[in-house]
């Protein structure tokens, strides 16, 4: 019989087992199971022991009698069983795991006399972990497996409720056990810590930050849950609180909002609502506030944004760099929301305090056709104009030396994306095909710079676009003015310039045949056929060697 093994040698081979063999020896026999619990679960919860403590509690444990075998053996099979949903994966993606961990694993199986007894054996001072590791106690094993036998078990040792052993205002604190219990989605155990006194009403710890339970409760809780703690929250205010209604906000409804959507808060959002939470309100964090229809927009959550609408929410608040709840929907390319923001009043003419238009948005967002014509004919109406854009705020370095497709105006976004019918509607409806904007290119050096990636496209875009210039009297020969574009194009650079670098021939023909200077330099002082000849194009370079000395001709 293993069990029969000297202590030393038995502990030895447990620590080398996989997980699968462990819980297949644990149940081979009480004896065995017995002998192992004090090195399975000391380990498990971080605590140190020395080994003679370890050999006393075996030597001190009575065999149970016959008639008690069999039923404590079911008990500790079901503790030490193999389920999937316990296995513990490691970093080389096995699940042979040190027996500490599987272990730990199975805390929420921990029933049986045989481990309580033992547990209960332990001092205060053991169960409260290790001198390195004080903040992870067994009420945090307790409360993270929903175990209310161990909990019940701590806190008769003395163990604090709150799983705070330094002031409340160390960073170096865990997440509380009744955040833990919360997150892991045990509500028994939440309603038992809060029953036994759990702190509700002050800051709590999660992940060694200050937090607020309301915060927990709506990201994670049921309604049910999330109404017992606001219930318990409420008893223990003083009558004439009135601060309550901005926790229930701030801490309440923001995140629950903020919560994944595949969560499904919004039983929790219309609780909140109901008990008092503010639909203006707004998140605040280490940059800036933003209202909680932003949010809703944010996280692609439909259903919350008609209700926080419906209770009054305004929908052209903004949070961060001015943004609304409509920008975010079409730069999501969510058709339904943007639909929702148009019926509810959202203004279609909104920019960002650094410039970026709603409209602008659309170019990228992938939006069908027919809602893209709402917005576009919703921003003429409202007034907005196509051919300005301004900044309250510089634009950042990381975005000028990045992609600015969100600075673009409304024609330069769409060139850019190749969507042609939006290209011919803008035009049509005043879009200037001269003006840059806060990038300083116009949209013909946007559609020479997307033209490699679908050249028959944005081919027939530079076509439309040249004949929308020479329809304005403008030049072909404008260049680019800022370094503020993705380009990485010399001051001066125009299409002609561009186009060389793409060996875009078929576009150079086009270019030329309709006015474009072929000597004009940018502000390295070089021509396209300095680009052409670098980039070895003969076809390129003898059709713009031919453009030059027709100029020359002419000049002379």
């Amino acid at each position: 019989m293993l069990s029969a093994l000297p202590l030393e040698l038995l502990f030895n081979i447990v620590e080398s087992l996989p997980r699968s063999s462990l819980a297949a020896l644990a149940r081979t026999e009480k004896g065995l199971a017995k002998s192992l619990t004090p090195q399975l679960y000391n380990d498990a919860v971080k605590w140190e022991f020395h080994r003679d403590e370890i050999k006393e509690y075996v030597f001190r444990r009575n065999i149970p009698k016959d008639d008690q075998q069999a039923e404590e053996t079911e008990e500790t099979e079901d503790e030490f069983s193999d389920s999937d949903e316990d296995s513990v994966t490691t970093s080389s993606g096995t699940t042979d795991t040190p027996s500490c961990a599987y272990a730990f694993g199975s805390a929420k199986r921990w029933h049986s006399d045989l481990i309580l007894d033992y547990c209960r054996s332990l001092s205060a001072a053991a169960l409260a972990g290790t001198c390195d590791d004080r903040d992870w106690t067994l009420v945090h094993v307790a409360a993270q497996s929903g175990n209310i036998d161990l909990a019940e078990i701590a806190i008769s040792k003395g163990i604090p409720l709150n799983g705070a052993n330094h002031d409340s205002d160390s960073r170096c604190n865990r997440t509380c056990p009744l955040v833990l219990a919360i997150q892991a989605g045990h509500e028994a155990m939440v309603w038992w810590l809060i029953e036994h006194g759990a702190n509700v009403t002050g800051p709590v710890h999660v992940d060694g930050e200050k937090g607020n339970i309301l915060s927990q409760a709506a990201s994670y809780g049921s309604t049910a849950l999330l109404r017992h703690i606001i219930e318990a929250k409420r008893r223990d205010l003083p009558p004439d609180d009135v601060t309550f209604s901005e926790e229930l906000s701030r801490f309440g409804l923001c995140y629950a909002v903020l919560a994944p959507i595949n969560r499904y808060r919004l039983p929790a959002i219309r609780l909140l609502l109901d008990e008092g939470a503010n639909p203006c309100t707004s998140h605040t964090d280490d940059v800036a506030s933003t209202p909680v229809v932003v949010l809703a927009a944010l996280n692609r959550n439909l259903e919350a944004l008609k209700l926080l609408l419906d209770r009054g929410a305004d929908i052209n608040s903004t949070g961060r760099n001015k943004t609304t709840a409509l920008m975010n929907a079409v730069e999501q390319g969510y058709d339904e929301m943007v639909h929702l923001c148009l019926d509810r009043g959202a203004d279609p003419t909104a920019c960002q305090s650094t410039g970026q238009m709603t409209l602008s948005f659309a170019g990228e967002s992938g939006l069908p056709w027919d809602t893209v014509q709402r917005l576009f004919f919703a921003f003429l109406d409202a007034g907005g104009d196509l051919n300005s854009i301004e900044a309250e705020e510089p634009l950042p370095q990381f975005e000028r030396t990045g992609n600015p497709a969100p600075y673009y105006l409304p024609l330069h976004s769409f060139v850019a994306t190749g969507r042609i019918p939006a290209v011919r509607l803008l035009l049509r409806h005043g879009a200037d095909p001269l003006a840059k904007g806060i990038v300083g290119a116009t949209a013909l050096h946007v559609a020479m710079n997307s033209y490699n990636k679908k050249p028959l496209l944005f081919g027939d875009i530079v076509k439309e676009l040249v004949d929308a210039i020479k329809r304005a009297g403008g030049s072909l020969d404008d260049g680019v003015t800022t370094d503020s574009t993705y380009f990485w194009d010399p001051r001066g650079s125009t299409a002609l310039h561009i186009a060389a670098r793409q060996n875009a021939l078929g576009v150079l023909r086009v270019l030329l045949t309709n006015g474009a200077d072929a000597t004009t330099l940018d502000s390295s002082g070089r021509s396209a056929l300095d680009y052409a000849t670098q980039w070895r194009n003969k076809k390129c370079v003898d059709l713009l060697s031919k453009a030059i000395e027709s100029h020359r001709v002419g000049a002379n």
